[in-house]
């Protein structure tokens, strides 16, 4: 595998999972130091469009985060990893294929309800597909209201149905982030003043 291919696919199994870069080096069976935490850091933000999403994730959500989300996080990617070798070993490369779509699986859910009309509050799945979508490409909930038409109230009612409590912390997470961003925007405007 070409290196550009390597770190691109470790940073579409990073941003589904939502690997921190100390999980990375233990999938990628490397020893967890900085120098290699910068060196996966470098290779993904090198070969990756979505810059920002990688920021969020590996120097905000995962830095932070509880040890039962990190091995959460963790044991599903490795589940994944898994099961993809197994089936590369055996050469059956359509299942190979099957498994790799894991990958977009947020995003091929999250498309799955474009379109729809929620005239009726959103179920506890639909609130899990876009809260999913939100945190994986780190989207605000005005933003995602705005382009479902959905309004965000009606998104916060649906986000309170939400069971999955790993899930639940990661949205915390990525509300807390907007704060922070939205706090470090009004200190900045303050001192221009």
């Amino acid at each position: 595998m070409k290196e550009s291919n390597k770190y691109r696919f470790w940073g579409k199994v990073s941003l589904e999972y939502r690997l921190s870069l100390g999980n990375l080096c233990k999938l990628m069976m490397v020893e967890e130091t900085e120098e290699n935490k910068k060196m996966i850091y470098d290779g993904i933000m090198e070969n990756a469009p979505l810059k920002n999403e990688f920021n969020y994730l590996f120097y905000y959500e995962t830095l932070g985060e509880s040890e039962d989300v990190s091995k959460d996080s963790y044991s599903k990617a490795l589940k994944f990893l898994n099961s993809y070798i197994i089936a590369k070993r055996a050469n059956k490369n359509e299942e190979a294929i099957q498994i790799l779509k894991e990958l977009s699986k947020t995003d091929h859910n999250f498309e799955s309800l474009k379109g729809k009309t929620f005239e009726k509050p959103l179920t506890e799945e639909e609130a899990t597909i876009i809260t999913k979508y939100r945190i994986k490409y780190r989207i605000s909930r005005v933003t995602i209201a705005d382009a479902f038409n959905v309004g965000e109230k009606k998104l916060l009612i649906g986000e309170e149905k939400i069971n999955d409590k790993i899930l639940l912390k990661k949205l915390k997470s990525l509300s807390n982030f907007f704060i922070d961003a939205d706090n470090q925007k009004r200190r900045k405007a303050a001192t221009r003043r």
